[in-house]
């Protein structure tokens, strides 16, 4: 008796979705991060000023002097004096303002707002509410001066 052979191709199929809308502030901290590093800027100063819950050290305002992309000092403006190495890290280059935008982007905070400098495209003013309902999470970093040296 023949034999009866049954063969099934199976031919995958994509499921088509919707392409997911790119994250608009995503969009534009890539655009202006692009306009910063053409600039070539990697010897400057900028002056920091800080609005939060926090110890009145990582406030500012502070001057950050920048050689070759990499901080060289941090000082309280008003007075001269070192940033303490505690307090370092609150007062970042502009490379260091562009990373703090993006890890409040890829952990959805709850409100956030950026103005970048139209001609630097270096961030001017950062504003993050991670938590919405939480009380004194916000968080305001002003550039109040960005100048080549």
């Amino acid at each position: 008796m023949p034999s009866l052979w049954i063969v099934l191709i199976i031919v995958p199929t994509a499921v088509c979705s919707p392409q997911e809308p790119e994250n608009p502030l995503l969009v534009e901290l890539e655009a202006n991060r692009e306009r910063w590093v053409d600039l070539g800027l990697t010897d400057y100063e900028l002056t920091l000023l800080r609005g939060c819950f926090c110890p009145i050290e990582s406030i500012g305002p502070v001057t950050v002097r920048v050689r070759n992309g990499e901080i060289v000092s941090q000082t309280y403006t008003e007075t001269g004096m070192p940033v303490p190495e505690q307090h370092a890290v609150f007062f970042p280059n502009v490379d260091g303002l562009f990373d703090i935008i993006l890890e409040s982007i890829e952990s959805d905070a709850d409100r956030m707002t950026v103005t970048y400098d139209s001609n630097t495209g270096a961030p001017a003013e950062i504003f993050i509410d991670s938590i919405e309902a939480a009380v004194d999470d916000e968080l305001t970093i002003t550039v109040v001066e960005l100048s080549d040296d």
